[in-house]
């Protein structure tokens, strides 16, 4: 049987014991807004800590809480930190690398509390790099190692107070490693997808990678391309000689030729476009039920055709001409992630352990606030799953839900 997983909210179901009489079952429970002081930092101390709604009974049924699936899921960032990063997004000042930053501290501040997350960027650490014995290093061009996890997958801070962010340890040490990042080297994403797919099959529950990359991939030093497939020349690159002139990456020197350029470049090769190793280790991580999220920061169109093919590699691509998620400015960038965190993060299905009793008995609240049973904007069930549609779905997508709560006793309410 296909697993359902409630996906990041605080969930109650109560069940409420037989015998009740009818007019009580006509009057579902109600619910009040709980206040405290909050003990997370110095500034919210002083404040109301506004909590879930809580599930007033008194008068009604009494309470049996019954326990629901719940498994958060995993939002894996893999990060491209090459020297190319260091440009200027498209649309302002900000660094493609500094905008990348501020994005993922973005969602995991927002929604970090509702998943579990890991962040590998790529290249990686050379470590011990033999220049003298190229065949005994893991991969014998300099800045094209694949990536490193800096960031193991683990589960965001609990939510304490409903008016205040989570900001405990965890985002505290996701923020210092991220933003102690910094650019070098190449694009080895397929060593670095390949390198991942032990790690991400491995994780329980639902599991998606957030690629963010500014190009095409290279660092493949068995390729043979084309003035047309080779990064330098699309990207309009130069070379500097030892004189100080430079010859340019244009329709008469293929820069990634060896018997043009081999005499001042090592390797350059490598700056053929790696689009097929790339693509085959996205698919066969979407074959392990991962899917891959592609947000190209790219500056221009040069590489659109691989990104695409990298998004439909992925599972989830978008319609139309770009099947990837083209950014050009910071914002683009924050909400963009935000709105793949949020999806990820928040679902319309929820499965119950096992199906309640009474059918006719169940209903669900928003943060206390009643959804009637309906296929159109409310609920309902079938078996072991509670789906919710139309604007009750979308209400709980938009991230503005905190609490999904089911109580079982009363009649159901129906619109």
């Amino acid at each position: 049987m296909t697993r359902f997983y409630v996906t990041g909210f605080s969930l109650l179901l109560i069940g409420l014991a037989p015998g009740c009489s009818s007019p009580d079952k006509e009057r579902p429970p109600a619910f009040t807004s709980l206040g405290g002081a909050y003990s997370g930092n110095a500034s919210a101390q002083e404040s109301t800590c506004e909590k879930p709604p809580e599930v007033e009974t008194a008068g009604t049924c009494g309470s049996e809480t019954v326990v629901l699936f719940q498994q958060k899921p995993t939002i894996y960032f893999v990060l491209d930190v090459s020297g190319s990063m260091a440009d200027s997004v498209q649309k302002g000042e900000e660094s493609k690398l500094s905008a990348a930053k501020e994005a993922l501290i973005t969602v995991a501040t927002e929604v970090g509390h509702r998943v579990k997350y890991g962040l590998t960027i790529f290249p990686g650490d050379e470590g011990e790099f033999d220049l003298n014995n190229p065949d005994n290093n893991q991969n014998s061009i300099f800045g094209c190692a694949p990536g490193d996890e800096v960031f193991a997958v683990q589960e965001g801070d609990a939510l304490v107070c409903l008016n205040y962010k989570a900001n405990g340890p965890v985002l505290k040490d996701f923020k210092q490693t991220v933003n102690a990042l910094t650019v070098a080297g190449g694009t080895p994403l397929s060593p670095t997808i390949e390198k991942l797919i032990p790690t991400l099959a491995g994780q329980e529950g639902e599991t998606a990678v957030v690629l963010v990359t500014d190009g095409s991939p290279n660092c493949n030093p068995e390729a043979v391309c084309t003035i047309d497939d080779c990064g330098a020349n699309r990207g309009s690159y130069s070379i500097r000689l030892e004189d100080g002139e430079r010859i340019f990456c244009d329709e008469t020197l293929n820069c990634c030729d060896p018997d043009a350029v081999g005499d001042i470049l090592n390797h350059p090769q490598a700056e053929c476009v790696d689009i097929d190793a790339s693509e085959r280790a996205i698919e066969f991580l979407r074959d392990a039920g991962v899917n891959t999220y592609v947000i190209g920061v790219l500056g221009g169109h040069a590489f659109d055709d691989e990104m695409n093919r990298l998004a439909h590699a992925g599972g989830v691509a978008r319609d139309g001409s770009l099947a990837y998620f083209d950014v050009e400015s910071l914002d683009e960038l924050s909400d963009t992630v935000r709105l793949i965190g949020g999806q990820l993060a928040q679902r319309c299905e929820i499965e119950l352990v096992e199906r309640p009793p009474q059918a006719n008995e169940l209903n669900v609240y928003l943060d206390g606030t009643v959804v009637p049973w309906g296929d159109s904007d409310g609920w309902t069930i079938e078996s072991d799953l509670v789906s919710l549609h139309g604007e009750a779905c979308d209400l709980v997508k938009s991230g503005e839900v905190t609490e999904i709560q089911l109580v079982s006793g009363c009649r159901t309410v129906i619109r």
